[in-house]
């Protein structure tokens, strides 16, 4: 087992001039991902519309925090509130930041929600789909809509995010939550099989980390505030994605694993 801490990774450089879309960055992993690409000199797109655990619409205020962090640290970044479970917005994402940046190299499915808990002879309808709409059917958009982009330029670097709950960590009883994110695992195996001939790299993480949705457990928000940080799956990310290639640092391990169509707990 490989066993590492931050004082053993390669010191960042801050010249990794890459272009990064990261969706549900206003908290939690979305954060963490975020700031540590534009820490290495990353463009980063902080997607995040501002929504409840219940997938309703908000305002673009927790995007525009981790903006002025980024800003604050000398990083550059902009705030984007589209829903990426809405086609139309999903293309005026990609659009508004081919405007912005030039081109997209990284993308980040980290988006999700948790409604309503639909189990057995309970299942709330409109709370499974809303779920399913973010995970699972807002990453395949994504994906098909940066796509071009990154085939064009024969390089992309995508990283949906499935979750630990399919080996059943977690408080558990939530089949929405926990098919939506069987779905993603599923897409990032197929996807990933065929996309290294366009030089892009899918891969997947089924991360164990505080957040919203872990705080909806009193059991569980204890245990994942105390042990689960999200700055260590981050880390690990990180490290789990050093290139192999010659011609980049520290930076471009992030989003550069040479395999493709894989997924790897973290925790």
């Amino acid at each position: 087992m490989k066993i590492f801490t931050r004082s053993t990774l390669p010191t960042p450089r801050s010249d990794y001039s890459r272009v990064a879309i990261v969706t549900g960055a206003g908290g939690g992993l979305g954060r963490e991902y975020a700031l540590l690409l534009a820490s290495y000199g990353a463009k980063v797109v902080v997607n995040d519309y501002g929504g409840s655990l219940s997938g309703e619409r908000g305002t673009i205020s927790r995007a525009q925090t981790v903006v002025d962090e980024i800003k604050a640290k000398g990083g550059e970044a902009i705030a984007d509130g589209h829903d990426i479970s809405v086609q139309s917005e999903v293309q005026e994402l990609v659009q508004d930041t081919l405007s912005a940046y030039g081109t997209i190299h990284i993308l980040v499915n980290n988006a999700g929600t948790a409604g309503e808990a639909s189990s057995h002879d309970n299942v709330n309808v409109q709370s499974f789909r809303r779920t399913w709409e973010i995970a699972a059917l807002g990453t395949v958009m994504l994906i098909g809509a940066v796509y071009p982009t990154m085939e064009k330029q024969g390089y992309g670097r995508i990283v949906n995010t499935s979750s630990d709950s399919l080996i059943g960590m977690g408080a558990g009883g939530d089949g929405g939550y926990v098919s939506s994110k069987g779905a993603t695992f599923g897409l990032t195996r197929d996807l990933g099989r065929m996309s290294p001939k366009h030089g892009i790299k899918i891969n997947g993480v089924l991360p164990s980390a505080a957040s919203r949705m872990s705080d909806l457990s009193p059991i569980i928000k204890r245990i994942t505030r105390e042990y689960f940080h999200t700055h260590l799956v981050a880390d690990f990310v990180c490290w789990w994605w050093k290139s192999r290639q010659n011609d980049v640092g520290y930076g471009a391990w992030a989003f550069s694993l040479d395999e493709s169509g894989r997924l790897f707990g973290a925790f």
